[in-house]
Order: C-alpha cells, then structure tokens, then sequence
C-alpha cells in the first residue's frame, strides 16, 4: 500500500496539465486522482480528508500576498486497529512546481496535520494544488486558482431600513463592493460605530459578512446589518465601504422620532421630530409624504409641507393603524417614521347587572366590574347608573373600583328601570340591558 500511495504522486503531477482547461471552476477536488487506479474498495474508503483554502479568496490583483492554507486529517482502519493510519505530509505546487513541503515527524503520528504558503504576483493562469499524503492510505489533492484583474473601488450597492414602531427597533442592511475585499462600517449621528464606540449606549450591534461569490460575480461583496433597538430620539446614519483604492460614503438615512398623541375616539393625531442635520441636506424645506395603513392596504396618502404633525379623522374604533412617513431628497437622502398605533374599541357594557335589595324608597344595584385591558379599550375611569319611571330620569356616577351603588329616594310602589354604563376620560362605554324593578308600598325591605 506504501507503493501504490508514492506512485500516484508523479500520476497527479502528469494528469493535471491536461484536465484542467480554464474554463473549469477555480476550486477543484481533485481527490479522485488519488484513487483513479486503486481497485481495493477499503483502501478507496480510508482516503485522506483535505481541507483547502486561500485568503483572500478568489479576487486578487497581481500585487495581492494570498495565504494558502491545507490541511488533512487521517482515517480510521475499521479492520486494522493496530494500523492507524497517520499523517506524513503536506506538498503545495505551483504551477505543477513544488512550492513548499510540511512533513510531520514519523514517530509522532498525528492523525492531524496544517500547513500554509503565501504566494503573490499571481496571474490569471497560475494554478495552485496541494496533496496531502497519509500512512496506509490514499492521498487527497484539491486545486485552487484566481481571478486576478485591477483593484475596484469600493461601492454602495443597497442601502435598505426598516422600521418597527412597538419596541422602537431599527434595522438596516447595507452591501458594499470592491477589490480588495471593503470594509463597511457604520456612522451613526457622525460617529463611528465599532465595539468600543460610546454609541453601543443607545444599543446598536452591528453584524458583517461577507457573501457567497455567485455565478457572474466579478468583486468582493459584503453584507453589513445594524440593528439599533429602544430608540429615544432622532437619528443620523450612514454605511461607509472602504478598501485599499478609496472609501463610498451611502446616502444620510434619518429615521424620525414619532408619537402619537391625542388619541379620541375616531380621530389620532401624529406627531414627529426630524434629526437636527436634516436642516443641512433638506435646503428647499421639508415634504413629507405620510400613508395611512389599516390592515394590509395603504388607504389614505397626503403630502405635508414643512410641517411635523397630521391628524387622522373618521377613523374605525378598534382597529390597529400603520403611518409610514417618508421625505426624499434630489441627493437620495432618506427621512423616515414608520409608527402604528390601536385605535381603542368601546367599552364594553358591564355583565351581570342585577337588583340585590328593593325597597319602598331604594334600591341597590350591582355589576360586575369591567377587567383593565388598554390593548383593547380605554382605561375605565367610572360608571354611570341611569334610572329611570314614566315621568323622569336621573343618573348617578361612581368611582371605578365600584361594583354596586344605592339608589335613593324613589317613590314607593313604583316601576323604575336601570342600566349601567363605563366611562373613559374621552367617551361613554356600551350601556347594560335595562332591568326593571317595582319599590315596595311600604318601608320592609326584601331581597331578591
């Protein structure tokens, strides 16, 4: 088996020139060299394992140092315990050309072992391979190669916010692009975020990667995402890409500070604070166009001028509401707001009203406390008892903690009907069925 593996080293050497024409893809597995002539299957099954790759990886230009990086990992007998297979060596070509060899000290049998090769003035043909070899096992090879051109400059290639309202979280994505591979940074009211800046007060993480090379690809392209979460006041923000050429400053993004205020009934008034550099890059005034959205149509849409409020009117109670506010700069500057907000529903009518003591002058009625729920309704803030004969009315209006009242000088031997109502601090609540009830002709009282 010794044999067999050492031969296929000058196999590999003579088969690469031909097959690898370059249209091939520039990473390539090349393992099944090693194993192309190898006819016994548990031989085939103990092949070395290769992992290979290069930094940066795969735009360079001719002046880029790259680090090669291989690695392998031997492969357990499953019959042969007393045989372990081990690693011996790590060969790196250039060209077909041996451009470096790492050997492991054969009385140490690592079943691991890593080596690295730094390469520069690379040109678009240049192939690069690496075998590594093993005791009693096949080898392994891979090949990579690189798309070497001129340097690109860095570029913004989308810039993309959004905005939830109910826990003030921002997120925005920026993508930049270039060779060498950009950096992309973040700019937050002209700061620096980074994870010493002081900004991470405000609560902003920042997450960048760079992507997947696709199919027609032709520079480096990195994703970065910033998330800033409890927003208290206006911000500033800006993705900056940077390498060796130059440094792509995206357009201002400036999210609003938005509250609702003077929420009524049918109507809800929105209010909004722009950040303070706005006045700079907004020289021709402010024109807000603000949407109103109530499920999953946008149905009402105005534009504001040089204002910072607008309110809503004939609006459906119990629903929940979406404003998405923008303004648009002639340089692409971006000012946006997106809140929501729920329009309360009525109170609902108190449940199991009922008489519990009738007497020849009053009575006692009792309900059943409406539950605290502000999600739904506005908060009760008391109740109002109506009664009321054939010849008049009068009501009388109790704190929210009350469940019952007496109702007092009403005329013996007479019918009267009651209902209960909740009240907010803007609107009456639904009323109660009626309950009629007859006083007594003399003063014993009796229950009911």
């Amino acid at each position: 088996m010794e044999g067999c593996n050492w031969r296929m080293r000058s196999v590999i050497v003579l088969v690469i020139t031909n097959l690898l024409p370059l249209a091939m893809t520039l990473y390539e597995d090349l393992g099944y060299l090693c194993v192309q002539e190898v006819q016994d299957e548990e031989y085939k099954a103990v092949q070395t394992i290769i992992s290979y790759n290069a930094t940066p990886y795969p735009f360079v230009t001719n002046g880029t140092n790259i680090t090669l990086t291989c690695a392998g990992r031997s492969v357990d007998f499953v019959n042969l315990p007393e045989d372990q297979s081990y690693m011996k060596a790590v060969e790196f070509y250039k060209n077909n050309q041996l451009l470096r060899k790492c050997i492991e000290d054969p009385y140490l049998r690592f079943r691991n072992l890593s080596c690295s090769a730094t390469v520069t003035g690379v040109v678009n043909n240049d192939k690069f391979m690496c075998i590594i070899r093993a005791s009693f096992a096949p080898c392994n090879a891979a090949q990579i190669r690189f798309q070497v051109g001129n340097p690109v400059a860095p570029h913004v290639s989308r810039l993309f916010p959004t905005l939830k309202y109910d826990d003030r979280k921002l997120e925005m994505t920026c993508t930049g692009t270039g060779i060498p591979e950009p950096n992309v940074a973040w700019l937050l009211n002209g700061s620096l975020i980074d994870d010493t800046s002081t900004e991470k007060a405000i609560n902003a993480v920042v997450d960048t990667k760079l992507a997947d090379v696709q199919n027609g690809t032709n520079s480096y392209l990195v994703n970065s995402k910033i998330v800033i979460t409890d927003r208290k006041f206006p911000l500033h923000i800006q993705c900056v890409v940077k390498n060796e050429m130059d440094e792509m400053y995206s357009e201002n993004v400036y999210t609003l500070y938005v509250a609702i205020i003077n929420v009524k009934l049918t109507t809800a008034t929105v209010h909004w604070l722009g950040h303070p550099d706005m006045n700079t890059n907004f020289l021709s005034g402010f024109v807000y166009n603000v949407s109103l959205k109530c499920g999953k149509e946008y149905n009402e849409t105005m534009r504001i001028y040089n204002r910072s409020s607008v309110t809503f009117n004939n609006l459906t109670m119990g629903r929940r509401y979406t404003v998405k506010i923008q303004a648009l700069n002639k340089m692409g500057d971006l000012a946006i707001g997106a809140p929501s907000f729920y329009l309360p529903d009525v109170i609902p009518a108190p449940k199991n009203v009922k008489m519990t003591s009738i007497s020849a002058n009053f009575a006692i009625v009792q309900w059943s406390v409406i539950e605290r729920q502000e999600e739904k309704y506005d908060r009760v803030t008391g109740y109002i008892v109506t009664v009321i004969n054939e010849t008049y009315f009068f009501t009388i209006k109790v704190s929210n903690s009350s469940s019952s009242v007496s109702i007092n000088h009403l005329l013996s031997n007479t019918s009267y009907r009651v209902s209960v109502v909740g009240l907010s601090e803007e609107t009456e609540g639904m009323p109660s069925e009626w309950i009629s009830f007859k006083t007594s002709l003399t003063q014993g009282k009796f229950e009911r």
